[in-house]
């Protein structure tokens, strides 16, 4: 019996605290009290799905603070994107009702901005949705005009958190329905009519990206074609017109796979593009730069009778170099640039190829004389501290009086550089040593006739005269005619 009194008691302590909760949610509502709602729902023990199913009870009756509550709700819970837009489109639809019942002022038009940013905001947003096809946008915007419109009169009080003293700026009651529903209609109307050229925008943008792509197809088709054939006036050109980023790619693994003009090329186009500014980015073109010269210079060496060419060479690789050096940044060592453009090219090259020189024949051993340049161009550093031309103030490199092979910018470097270069040094002087002494040894055993100087090398036989006293080599022809020594 206690038992029971006492549950009873419970009960009636419970529905008591229900009641005086509800009289003083009332009384908030009545107020318009919508901060010290949302801090009593935040406060109670409401689980997520209960808070979320009042909210929504409470934004259906029109209460513009509580819809945006929900829609926070609704976003930090996860919610479908379609309850989100939906109850996005009703919170517009209050808030520029609402909106119509003050007076116009300067907070009119300064709301007024706001409400226009947070729907241009909101069209952008339900336009980037992927996952929604255009007939679901304008369901879920027709389904929240029509809950706002069905509200009609029963809407709380108009009510603006900017407005503070929102009383002295209201517009009589009795204009209330009919601005609100005027209002209403205009923001539909929008809306709808901003969805629709955002839907036929991209359906545009589609078929722009579709036709782009094919042309993209097109172009890198057609560059295939003309890089087969050597033709890099026409690949710049077709280049110059397509700033594609799949272009600049298919440009910049061609250039590196040796085609000094298609390096050019892409050196002129970084530049162009501002792409020197960083660091990473100046060494690449610089390596781009030396390697096209290194190229050029392989290339020009394939070609026979080059001197009515060379100046016209000589000035694309001196604007190469120019361009090099006003890249160069002291950081950056001209031998470790070197070797990295070696690298680049160290690989097979397409055939030699001279813009001005396509009816000139080629050396028949090109590839032996591309290895040669590229190693003669060792000889531009100084082989002991590495430095080039450039960096020892354009003095020339002194070659090593021994080995006549390899250079020092300054005798303190060959001092230095003795102890390595010693072995190799003398190995050579000996082997030209020996050389000499080989073409003495020829000379020596080489004869001559007498008379007309010729050996015996370039005639069949030298003999001596019968007649003659003396040891005198005389040709074939020189014998018969010669005058004999020991005739007085």
């Amino acid at each position: 019996m206690k038992f029971l009194k006492c549950l009873l008691f419970i009960f009636a302590l419970t529905v008591l605290n229900c009641v005086l909760q509800t009289n003083a949610m009332e009384r908030l509502f009545e107020k318009q009290d919508y901060k010290a709602i949302i801090e009593k729902i935040n406060k109670s023990r409401l689980k997520p799905e209960q808070k979320i199913a009042w909210l929504q009870n409470q934004a259906k009756l029109g209460h513009t603070i509580l819809i945006e509550e929900l829609i926070n709700n609704l976003i930090m819970i996860g919610g479908q994107r379609e309850d989100c837009f939906y109850w996005q489109f009703v919170m517009l639809f209050r808030l520029s009702q609402d909106l119509s019942c003050y007076k116009k002022n300067d907070l009119y038009e300064t709301v007024n901005e706001q409400l226009k940013v947070i729907r241009v905001t909101l069209i952008k947003s339900i336009q980037k949705s992927a996952s929604l096809d255009f007939k679901t946008k304008l369901r879920i915007l027709d389904e929240a005009f029509k809950l706002v419109l069905n509200l009609e009169n029963n809407l709380p009080n108009p009510y603006i958190v900017s407005f503070k003293n929102h009383k002295k700026n209201l517009l009589p009651a009795n204009e209330w329905p009919e601005l609100r529903k005027k209002s209403l209609v205009e923001c539909y109307e929008n809306i709808r009519e901003e969805l629709q050229k955002g839907s036929k925008q991209q359906t545009d943008n589609k078929q722009s990206e579709t036709q782009q792509q094919t042309n993209i197809e097109h172009t890198l088709k057609r560059l295939h074609e003309l890089l087969k054939q050597q033709d890099y006036a026409a690949i710049s050109e077709l280049v110059e017109k397509n700033n594609y980023e799949q272009i600049t790619n298919w440009l910049r693994v061609e250039a590196l796979n040796g085609h000094w003009p298609l390096m050019l090329d892409l050196t002129r186009k970084m530049i162009i593009l501002g792409m020197y500014e960083n660091d990473n980015n100046v060494e690449f073109l610089l390596i781009l730069l030396y390697a096209a010269n290194l190229r050029l210079n392989q290339d020009m060496n394939c070609f026979l009778n080059l001197s009515n060419h060379r100046q016209l060479l000589e000035r694309i690789c001196k604007s190469s170099k120019t361009s090099y050096l006003s890249l160069k940044n002291s950081e950056l060592s001209d031998y470790d640039i070197f070797l990295k453009a070696k690298e680049l090219i160290n690989k097979p090259l397409p055939r030699p190829f001279i813009p001005a020189c396509k009816s000139l024949q080629l050396k028949a051993d090109f590839e032996n004389i591309r290895a040669e340049v590229l190693h003669d161009e060792y000889t531009d550093f100084c082989y002991y501290c590495k430095k080039s031309r450039n960096e020892n103030g354009r003095k020339a490199l002194q070659l090593c009086d021994g080995c006549r092979k390899i250079r020092y910018c300054s005798k303190e470097c060959q001092r230095q550089d003795w102890s390595r270069h010693k072995s190799e040094c003398v190995k050579k002087e000996k082997k030209k040593s020996e050389d000499r002494k080989e073409e003495r040894k020829e000379d020596l055993a080489i004869k001559y006739c007498q008379k007309c100087e010729a050996n015996d090398k370039e005639v069949a036989a030298l003999k001596n005269c019968d007649l003659c006293f003396d040891t005198t080599m005389y040709c074939q022809n020189c014998i018969e005619d010669h005058t004999h020594n020991n005739i007085d």
